[in-house]
């Protein structure tokens, strides 16, 4: 999951709780309240936090000092801390989609996956087409290994937001998993066609490719790849399986597992498997590069 991040928008909220505390909410519950909210935009997450608390003790009922003290813990790494409070939030105001989307993201960082999509579900009961809903559930389905649905739930953003280049990335690298490489191909190219920097989507555009045997359109994805990070070891050694396996261009072939070499690829499985492959063409060439790079290979430290 590259590109394939958690989404998490927090909104720090000076106004978003349109509901007043009422007659226990008090002018220095207040002061303390706006003097956290400038320690938070300063970084200093701790203070933030000591001043919210503050506020809270004076004026338990403070939801928007709650909740951005719930965020000074997401943002400290605290989040069963800001789980609890995000829970209370929800009492009085079940529907707050700010609220659950926090409470999806700090479940999900404590490793409660189910629970964080069960929240999900519950923001598409009543935002049916939520694209941050949509997108983190798509993540979370993806982390449970329930691959299918995970597509499902990309698919529905792509639907309303064809150009959205994450939930692109994402699908094409799950349908790259399950083997669907003509379908990775088309969403890869289309993600390229707006991101033409990305390396690893040239990576794995040229691993579809190679999966369909359109040995032609892998390599010149690989030359693109290369051409943007020379010093990629993996798309060297791919390149030169196919150039020494498929196409029988050994000079060019020798040059690419030189350079997987130079660039780092000790991965001595992988090398063993290409030099065992029977349609290799200068395997002796090869394995006296290998010599002279003092690589051998009984080592397997997987490395690359």
């Amino acid at each position: 999951m590259k590109i394939s991040k958690f989404i998490l928008f927090l909104f720090f909220i000076c106004l978003i709780f349109g509901c007043a505390t009422g007659a226990r909410e008090t002018d220095l519950a207040n002061e303390y309240y706006n003097i956290g909210n400038l320690y938070f935009d300063m970084q200093n997450y701790n203070e933030a936090q000591r001043f919210f608390e503050r506020a809270l003790e004076l004026n338990p009922n403070f939801s928007k000092a709650k909740y951005n003290l719930a965020i000074t813990y997401v943002k400290s790494n605290n989040n069963a801390k800001a789980v609890k409070l995000l829970e209370n939030l929800l009492k009085s105001d079940s529907k707050n989609i700010d609220v659950l989307s926090t409470l999806v993201y700090s479940y999900y960082e404590i490793g409660q996956y189910e629970k964080a999509l069960n929240i999900v579900n519950q923001i598409l009961e009543f935002a049916p087409e939520n694209s941050y809903a949509l997108y983190n559930g798509g993540i979370i389905l993806w982390k449970l290994d329930k691959i299918d649905k995970a597509i499902e739930y990309f698919n529905r953003i792509n639907e309303n937001n064809p150009d959205d280049f994450e939930t692109l990335y994402n699908l094409g690298s799950l349908y790259y998993q399950i083997g669907e490489y003509d379908h990775a191909v088309e969403i890869l190219e289309r993600f390229i066609e707006k991101n033409p920097d990305d390396g690893n989507a040239y990576l794995l555009l040229a691993r579809s490719y190679t999966k369909i045997e359109k040995y032609r359109l892998a390599l010149d994805a690989y030359d693109l790849l290369l051409s943007i990070d020379p010093q990629n070891k993996d798309g060297w050694f791919e390149k030169a399986i196919i150039l020494l396996t498929k196409v029988m261009d050994p000079e060019k072939g020798f040059v690419a597992f030189s350079q997987a070499l130079e660039s780092g690829f000790t991965d001595t499985e992988k090398i063993k498997a290409f030099l065992d492959n029977p349609a290799l063409e200068g395997k002796d060439r090869l394995e006296k590069l290998l010599k002279e790079k003092n690589i051998t290979l009984e080592a397997t430290d997987g490395s690359s």
